[in-house]
């Protein structure tokens, strides 16, 4: 039995389709300063890995409200992997929001940075209600430990 055991671990892994790799950094899709608005359920957005699955709890996903965060930083990790830093509004809204109801006082947090692909662009139904301009030195001011994202 342990032969056979043997056999089983010391042999080659069959690969059955080569990996695929990036020949090319990630194109970003969003520049700093967009604002973005997106559907919530009960403040949490869309789970884009989850689209068209035939689970219960993403049939039970029904729109209540809508999230908006602005690109505050951009960049590649390794010089090819997009990545994005949001600033996030900290409650829903009932209807969705324009440029100008954003403009409003309230509270944002800033989240850490993550990634975003064409398809969950799409998948979260992502839209843009335009763009405000971002100052670097008061975003170091006002988050001076958020860390690098490379």
């Amino acid at each position: 039995m342990l032969k056979e055991l043997w056999g089983r671990i010391a042999a080659p892994i069959d690969i059955a389709k080569p990996r695929t790799v990036l020949k090319a950094p990630q194109k970003l899709l969003l520049g700093i300063g967009e604002v973005l608005v997106y559907p919530v359920c009960k403040g949490a957005p869309t789970n884009p890995y989850a689209i068209g699955k035939n689970w219960a709890w993403v049939k039970a996903w029904q729109q209540d409200g809508w999230g908006a965060f602005v690109v505050v930083e951009r960049g590649h990790a390794f010089d090819f992997l997009a990545w994005y830093r949001p600033l996030v509004i900290a409650e829903p809204l009932s209807d969705e929001p324009s440029l100008m109801e954003l403009a409003r006082p309230r509270m944002w947090l800033l989240r850490n940075p993550g990634t975003l692909t064409v398809r969950h662009h799409a998948n979260m139904s992502l839209n843009s209600v335009g763009r405000v301009s971002i100052d670097r030195f008061k975003l170091a001011e006002f988050f001076p430990r958020r860390g690098s994202a490379a």
